[in-house]
């Protein structure tokens, strides 16, 4: 039964060890043995029968508050590895290295960085894991350590081997690193491509007018009543669209999409958006299946930039839900949660049409303390009683989504008999995982 079906809805299984909040979960690939012998993966990057997207499947790892991380097998729901205060603070961002869904949805692997993982916390800093060895070994054993500013709660990302962070001192700018330290021997230390660029000063010099930092009181013929802003203040989202385009959401609520050439050392400016604000951008997601990124923040609205033509104004999605804290995409739908406790599912209406439309096609909460056969607690969640939807509902931290059609399609059949049965079931579903404050982890399939 799909989980877009009926509003009350519960897990195929939930990940109970973490002991405090969940702070971020991520689905990584992790080649597989079979019984007869290892799959070795191919260092091509085809869809081809022996590539290594065909020998892969999903594992999620999830980490908490208290900087601890657990990497998880979706076939037995078991925690295969575990680092108990892998940081001193909370994890902001977990990413794996090496591993790209290209616009068609087949894997692309870099092999020279695949098997790393990156972890980013509030303690100030990232940590580079080996995830397995070279025979398929799941190892989950730190290999480096660099010091990074996260004053602020922004994430950090990557694309192939390019890192992109707040600014070690300033956290209004940001850095961008390359990390092929970690598989060039003769590379001995991390290199840094951009330090502190300020986008909002290069605004300054491109002589762009910001009128929305104007604002005026009631008494409008008075000069001092007028309050002034004069920069975008710290960055709140990073996200990789492509090797060579960045998108940057702010305090301000401005998202700007980047140009990058890494070589030449210059940074363009594509396009600025202000529809958030004055509100802080609180997720930004890219959606390959149309080539658009979308933006949120407080207010019932997403943003939606078409990166396919970047001179077009962005359009104004309508969405009945505040505090949007998470965006998933996958076809014609998308997934958000909320601050307010609400997952809620959204389906285009017009596909194909260049004027989206999303019609919300289900929700849920998860009540506090939610048993299996529980019917009560689920009845005070859909009460009318606002204090008691309050007090019974635990909030989302984290989404994470696994579409499993995108492996489906390069499973070569020689490889589908040797593997075990369960194994395949998981490669072949889609999974969504939702990290929560009471530090569950609630797993759903068929999304």
């Amino acid at each position: 039964m799909s989980i877009v079906q009926e509003n009350s809805r519960y897990p195929i299984f939930t990940l109970r060890k973490h002991t405090h909040a969940i702070t971020a979960t991520e689905f990584v690939k992790i080649p597989i043995s079979t019984t007869s012998r290892l799959i070795t993966p191919s260092t091509s990057t085809s869809n081809s029968s022996n590539s290594l997207q065909t020998t892969c499947k999903p594992y999620v790892i999830t980490a908490d508050e208290k900087g601890n991380i657990k990497l998880w097998d979706l076939k037995t729901h078991r925690v295969v590895k575990e680092i108990d205060q892998a940081h001193e603070g909370s994890i902001l961002s977990i990413r794996q290295l090496g591993i790209t869904t290209n616009t068609e949805g087949t894997y692309n692997i870099n092999s020279t960085l695949f098997g790393f993982v990156l972890t980013h916390s509030r303690d100030h800093t990232i940590k580079f894991w080996k995830l397995f060895d070279d025979q398929g070994l799941i190892l989950l054993k730190e290999v480096y350590e660099m010091p990074v500013n996260a004053l602020n709660f922004s994430n950090v990302d990557v694309m192939d081997n390019f890192l992109v962070s707040a600014n070690t001192s300033d956290s209004n700018k940001f850095d961008i690193y390359d990390l092929k330290f970690l598989y060039v021997e003769s590379a001995k230390h991390l290199t840094r491509e951009f330090e502190a660029v300020d986008l909002f000063k290069q605004c300054q010099q491109n002589k762009y007018k910001f009128t929305e930092f104007n604002i005026r009181g009631k008494e409008e013929d008075d000069p001092e009543n007028v309050n002034r802003v004069d920069k975008f203040g710290i960055i709140m989202k990073f996200l990789w669209i492509t090797k060579e385009i960045l998108a940057v959401g702010y305090e301000s609520g401005h998202t700007l999409i980047v140009k990058v050439d890494i070589k030449a050392k210059k940074m363009t400016i594509q396009q600025i958006s202000a529809h958030h604000f004055p509100n802080p951008i609180l997720s930004i997601s890219y959606n390959k299946d149309n080539n658009t990124l979308l933006t949120s923040s407080i207010r019932s609205k997403i943003i939606q930039h078409d990166l396919s033509n970047l001179q077009s104004e962005p359009q104004i999605l309508k969405i009945n839900l505040t505090k949007i804290s998470n965006i998933v995409t996958y076809t014609d739908k998308l997934i958000l949660s909320s601050w307010t406790g609400y997952i809620k599912f959204f389906q285009n209406s017009r596909q194909g049409s260049e004027t989206p439309s999303y019609q919300e096609i289900a929700q849920f909460k998860k009540p506090k303390g939610l048993l299996v056969g529980n019917l009560n607690i689920i009845g005070n969640n859909q009460s009318n009683d606002i204090e008691s939807q309050k007090q019974y509902t635990v909030k989302p931290n984290s989404l994470a989504v696994f579409i499993g059609d995108d492996l489906k399609k390069g499973i070569d059949p020689q490889y589908q008999r040797r593997l075990d049965r369960r194994d395949l079931m998981v490669l072949q579903k889609n999974f969504l995982s939702v990290g929560f404050d009471d530090g569950t982890v609630m797993v759903y399939d068929d999304i």
